[in-house]
């Protein structure tokens, strides 16, 4: 599963960066504040982009990333809608079973594949940290068949997606 991680460490920027003494220690920067995951995010190609619309004209600050499984996923990251304070533990799988993604369905419309399953080549466990990750996301499902790669907002606030439809 893949996941996002947002945070700045501006000592870590490129412009003006500060003279260092070569004898000095490095400094490790600010870190993470947190990081989104959905089973529906994967990110197999570096096509694959993200862009937060900022808090405006009364909506709210949100991150929009496209993903490989044709979906773009939304992201609140207004705090207020974080809840139970972030976890590091997955929560039980959203998607619906095998047996549901047959052929037919109520609305006719083609239902989606499963989920890919990736496994850990080394099946080494993770590190653990104390980065709060959130499940928050929103997938907008149908609106392409394959990967979503760039993406942004409009001045207005509202959404646009560019995808890989038609290869």
């Amino acid at each position: 599963m893949a996941h996002l991680i947002l945070g700045r460490a501006p000592d870590l920027s490129a412009k003006n960066p500060p003279r260092r003494h070569p004898l000095a220690r490095e400094q490790e920067g600010l870190g993470p504040l947190y990081g989104f995951r959905h089973p529906k995010l994967h990110v197999t190609s570096f096509y694959v982009k993200s862009a937060l619309r900022e808090a405006k004209n009364g909506k709210s600050e949100m991150l929009a990333v496209g993903s490989s499984d044709g979906c773009t996923i939304l992201f609140p990251t207004d705090e207020r809608y974080h809840r139970d304070g972030g976890s590091t533990i997955a929560p039980p799988p959203a998607t619906p079973s095998s047996s549901a993604m047959d052929s037919d369905s109520d609305d006719g419309l083609p239902q989606l594949p499963p989920l890919r399953k990736q496994t850990d080549v080394l099946n080494a466990p993770r590190v653990a940290d104390d980065i709060p990750i959130y499940y928050n996301g929103t997938p907008l499902v149908r609106g392409h068949d394959r990967e979503v790669g760039a993406l942004t907002w409009t001045a207005g606030g509202e959404l646009v997606t560019v995808g890989d439809d038609f290869l």
